[in-house]
């Protein structure tokens, strides 16, 4: 049941009465335990509540109301996340080395929050009940790690036999209207190529796949005792990127990452080529889009100046210089000097700037003769916190390196204008 913890002011449910400790029991006949029911009632316009209030009275309450116009409760949420039962060959948290923040280590895999969040989940441990309920209330997008249709291929990979309902799963919630983004990590020797074609193959036949990201394994230097597994390499990049833009130029909505191009050593495509950029935050286009938000942020600049030190990871050094050239050719009053981060905290073969600590910046930087002002980009930090992954925070940088530290956005617009500060 959903239990009220706060009414809003002047909202649905405070002109109907409704109090805090009042439960709501049922929504339309179904079972109401968790807040993806509450937002369902947010969202519908005829509601038939069963109601348990404080004082034990049984009510059925019936409503109209607009689906864009929130009921107005708050309810008490079971702190409960549903944990992964998976073994994924490619786990990154089993990757991470000791001591880190126990946030970090927790491993979920939960539809709930795929919904609410944009998690990827596995679907391996849900019910029949679970699907038939997202179907209901008819709440989508569902982000989905298929990584390969191939059962088999599959089973292998997550090391849960219960991977092989998935697609039957993927049927029911296309047919039922349910909108998906799909996400295959692709492991050399095991998912790519052939198989990589068989999966695109079948997730074209569904008709609500919105999206498709393929994106290579991320391994780090702590996977003692795990599986042995290659990294991606420039020929199976370079295979992926060709499978993906012929199933692409069909119809389906399949992108590599960046990440893919870099390792393929490929220009990745063009701005328009990522249409609406759905898979954004898997790292699928993010350099296209910051070259078209620079674009526009050098035209409207204004006068730049000042001396900048900006750190990033090794795989994002040449665009990043590219950037500052260009940004230094506006303003002759502005001085840049750009500091690739090798990651000795998870391993070399780890470069991407969202993976770089505190920790490796201090030691690759301390006691160099830097610049006025260090930029870290915002992609290095925990959402909504000035924290890195190693717990360093941008005021114990700035102490250690003995200069002012500033977060910049990570797209082209808010990587310009830190500069005209």
């Amino acid at each position: 049941m959903l239990i009220i913890k706060s009414v809003e002011k002047n909202s649905i449910a405070s002109e109907m009465g409704f109090e805090i400790g009042d439960a709501i029991v049922k929504v339309n006949g179904q079972k109401a335990t968790d807040f993806i029911d509450l937002a369902y009632i947010d969202g519908e316009e005829e509601l038939v509540l069963e109601v348990l209030t404080k004082d034990g009275e049984k009510l059925t309450v019936e409503l109209e109301k607009d689906s864009n116009e929130p009921f107005g409760i708050e309810i008490e949420e079971e702190e409960r996340v549903v944990s992964c039962k998976n073994k994924c060959l490619f786990c990154f948290i089993d990757q991470l080395p000791k001591g880190m923040r126990e946030s970090l280590y927790v491993k979920d895999d939960d539809w709930r929050y795929s919904l609410l969040c944009g998690n990827y989940v596995t679907l391996t441990n849900v019910s029949e009940e679970d699907i038939d309920r997202i179907c209901k209330y008819k709440i989508s997008p569902l982000y989905v790690s298929v990584h390969a249709s191939d059962v088999l291929v599959r089973t292998k990979l997550v090391k849960n036999p219960n991977t092989d309902k998935l697609f039957d799963y993927i049927r029911k919630l296309s047919r039922a209207g349910i909108k998906i983004h799909a996400q295959i990590v692709m492991c050399k020797g095991i998912n790519d190529g052939k198989v990589l074609f068989k999966t695109l193959t079948d997730l074209a036949k569904e008709d609500n796949i919105l999206s498709v990201a393929v994106v290579p394994v991320g391994l780090t230097e702590h996977r003692k005792n795990l599986y042995s597994l290659e990294p991606v390499d420039k020929e199976c990049a370079r295979e992926a990127i060709e499978i993906a833009q012929s199933f692409y130029s069909k119809g389906l909505k399949v992108w590599c990452s960046d990440e893919t191009y870099l390792k393929a050593e490929l220009e990745v495509p063009s701005y328009e080529y990522y249409e609406d950029f759905p898979q954004y935050e898997n790292g699928v286009g993010m350099i296209a889009k910051f070259r078209r938000d620079l674009d526009s942020a050098i035209e409207s600049a204004t006068k730049m100046h000042g001396s900048y030190g900006l750190v990033t990871g090794v795989s994002a050094e040449k665009e990043i210089k590219n950037a500052s050239i260009r940004l230094m050719e506006k303003s002759e009053g502005l001085k840049i000097e750009v500091y690739p981060i090798e990651n000795k905290f998870f391993g070399k073969t780890i470069t991407v700037a969202g993976l770089v600590t505190g920790g490796d910046i201090i030691s690759q930087l301390k006691g160099k003769n830097l610049p006025d002002v260090i930029v870290v980009p915002s992609v290095m930090l925990k959402e909504f916190e000035n924290v890195f992954l190693d717990g360093v925070t941008i005021e114990e940088l700035s102490k250690e390196l003995e200069r002012k530290v500033i977060v910049s956005d990570s797209d082209g617009e808010g990587f310009a204008q830190v500069f005209r500060k």
